[in-house]
């Protein structure tokens, strides 16, 4: 049986990049979406799919269910174990995929809750929103109704945080089997140890219990129960706690630190392209608005020349009718008979006096139509 991760931050495939974010992949950082598909889609045997993540992007996390649906299609069997957490998306992941069967350890944690988003705009934008998480929330709600699990509608109450143990999952059908059920019982801290856990380590590694001091003298039922040379041995130190992380383990906070860096450098880089596109778009702008006026003075120029040509045209015209008068009128007196002749002379002075009256009439400015 193959085994497959999804660790730390689930994340798009924008993450998925060896140059930037190759060492937060390999050391289970995050988990982008395109590099699990891969992953899934080279495997040709059963899979085991290891979850220990926060959580992350609602729609990166849809697209791994879908591609561990894709993978079920294939005829092969896909088993879930959850290591210390599957919280939000990564619990979504164990409910929604489908999965043969369900394992966890003792100590495993999971988490459901309502997805969140950020909206820019008005009211109808924030109304779009509402009814997107509505959607993902619902189908996270149906696939917990549909393991007979028909109270979780307040799980994903606004700001609630609904943790469950792997005992409690295993309860509610959740979880199929505890891996380490007939382990010993962790010991328990004194209280100097876990504050100083707390100090060192953070919230992150003080997920522990301690009660009130007791009186480290046994009861008489404890005596009797205990060998007697017993109560004479001092208890064993406790194991001293690391202060620095060992070799093996990753530097989380480095790496949160680089990934911050790394992410504000691309939005710095992203604001300066921005600028630089509006800068290159007012240029057009003003280039666009010049064209446009130059188009329109062009416009009224070519409205100007057109009226001269008909007026060109026009004189043209007229011209060629006098100049057929003429050619017609000499031509009937050079070979017709006389009356016939006279009646030319007749035409060829009107002809003459309208050609002299067209010419008064450009000279004092008037137009005159054929």
């Amino acid at each position: 049986m193959k085994k497959v991760f999804v660790r730390g931050r689930i994340c798009g495939a924008s993450y998925d990049s060896e140059s930037d974010y190759g060492s937060y992949i390999k050391n289970g950082a995050i988990t982008p979406e395109s590099r699990f598909r891969k992953e899934l889609a080279g495997v040709n045997d059963n899979v085991e799919l290891y979850i220990n993540s926060e959580g992350g992007s609602v729609l990166a996390g849809c697209e791994m269910i879908n591609a561990l649906k894709d993978f079920r299609k294939s005829g092969k069997q896909l088993e879930i174990t959850v290591g210390a957490m599957a919280f939000s998306m990564a619990a979504n992941m164990v409910v929604m995929s489908g999965a043969s069967k369900v394992k966890a350890y003792k100590n495993s944690k999971l988490m459901f809750h309502g997805c969140y988003t950020w909206t820019a705009g008005g009211a109808d934008a924030h109304g779009d929103t509402k009814k997107f998480l509505d959607l993902i929330n619902g189908d996270v709600i149906a696939a917990l109704r549909s393991k007979g699990i028909k109270d979780c509608q307040a799980w994903f109450a606004e700001g609630r945080d609904h943790f469950i143990s792997a005992q409690e999952a295993m309860a509610l059908g959740i979880v199929d089997e505890i891996i380490d059920a007939d382990d010993a019982p962790n010991p328990r801290l004194d209280k100097a140890t876990s504050a100083r856990m707390l100090a060192e380590l953070g919230y992150d590694a003080a997920a522990f219990h301690y009660g009130e001091e007791e009186d480290p003298t046994p009861s008489a039922q404890e005596n009797a129960q205990t060998p007697q040379h017993a109560t004479t041995e001092p208890p064993p130190a406790p194991t001293p706690l690391p202060t620095t992380p060992t070799a093996q383990e990753p530097d989380y906070k480095a790496m949160y630190s680089a990934l911050q860096s790394s992410s504000d450098k691309r939005v710095a880089a992203l604001t300066a392209e921005i600028t630089t596109l509006k800068t290159t778009n007012a240029t057009l702008e003003t280039e666009l608005q010049g064209v446009k006026t130059s188009l329109s003075a062009e416009k009224a120029a070519h409205a100007t020349t057109t009226a001269s040509l008909d007026e060109t045209n026009k004189l043209l015209a007229r011209e060629k009718e006098n100049h057929a008068n003429i050619v017609g009128g000499a031509f009937a007196a050079a070979t017709q008979p006389p009356a016939t002749e006279t009646e030319g002379k007749k035409g060829f002075e009107r002809m003459l006096a309208a050609m002299k009256a067209d010419s008064e009439g450009v000279k004092n400015g008037k137009n005159h139509t054929a």
